[in-house]
């Protein structure tokens, strides 16, 4: 903690711990301006349990569980102004766990610049299933507005062995399927468009030799300071053909 600049309007703060049985090292600066507070966070983290800083916390279901294997982030920028944020993050998490969810291994490499963060590519296992992930998405003016920037999204999805990934769920499905589409923000207004074909798949006393079909969703995207469950203001249509 250096604070031989705070008459200054600037304050600085190193971190070089050994917590959660990894470790964590970075810099926090933040400097006073007329309009905000510029920042500079430079972090790296290693071999880091989720589920012991879960602990610390009180254990909070919203809070993912899991190891950090590695987190890079470097990032500087106008606090309250995404669009100045200029960095980039690495990340690497095993055993990703939240409720129903489990995966053994996500990736994410991501750059923010010139107003527009960009997904590099993204990658969440499990066993065989792999889901492939890369978008772009407007940084808005003041963080008050984050998720209702103009932003795009694809995905593609090989799921050869749905059991595994679903085996959390109160009814698990069984079979193969593969899934391609895109996420699409424009106007505050989440629109997602999917495609999925596979077979064979059951689920329950339901069961086909193939399927394919069609998912169309849309959300109107609630400011950031105003809570709502993620499923408030959702319209979809699904549409499925099933050959016995």
């Amino acid at each position: 903690f250096d604070a031989s600049h705070i008459a200054g309007r600037s304050i600085e703060v190193v971190l070089d711990a050994s917590i959660a049985g990894g470790t964590i090292a970075g810099s926090l600066a933040l400097n006073e301006t007329a309009e905000s507070l510029h920042t500079k966070l430079r972090l790296v983290a290693e071999n880091v349990s989720l589920d012991t800083l879960r602990g610390y916390i009180g254990r909070p279901p919203e809070f993912l569980a899991g190891d950090v294997e590695t987190l890079k982030v470097q990032a500087d920028g106008r606090l309250d102004a995404p669009k100045t944020w200029n960095g980039s993050l690495q990340a690497q998490v095993n055993n990703l766990r939240q409720e129903n969810i489990f995966f053994d291994h996500v990736t994410v490499s991501a750059t923010a610049r010139n107003g527009i963060a960009t997904v590099d590519s993204g990658e969440a296992t499990n066993g065989a299933d792999k889901i492939a992930f890369t978008g772009t998405t407007e940084l808005p003016n003041h963080i008050r507005e984050f998720g209702r920037n103009g932003a795009r999204f694809e995905l593609n999805a090989s799921l050869p062995d749905l059991q595994s990934l679903t085996a959390r769920f109160d009814q698990p499905v069984s079979g193969a399927a593969a899934v391609t589409g895109t996420a699409e923000i424009k106007d505050a207004v989440l629109r997602a468009d999917l495609s999925f074909s596979g077979g064979p798949i059951a689920c329950g006393t339901v069961g086909a030799a193939q399927f394919t079909g069609t998912l169309k969703a849309s959300k109107q995207m609630p400011p950031a300071n105003e809570r709502k469950i993620y499923y408030a203001d959702l319209h979809s249509q699904i549409h499925v053909e099933m050959t016995e």
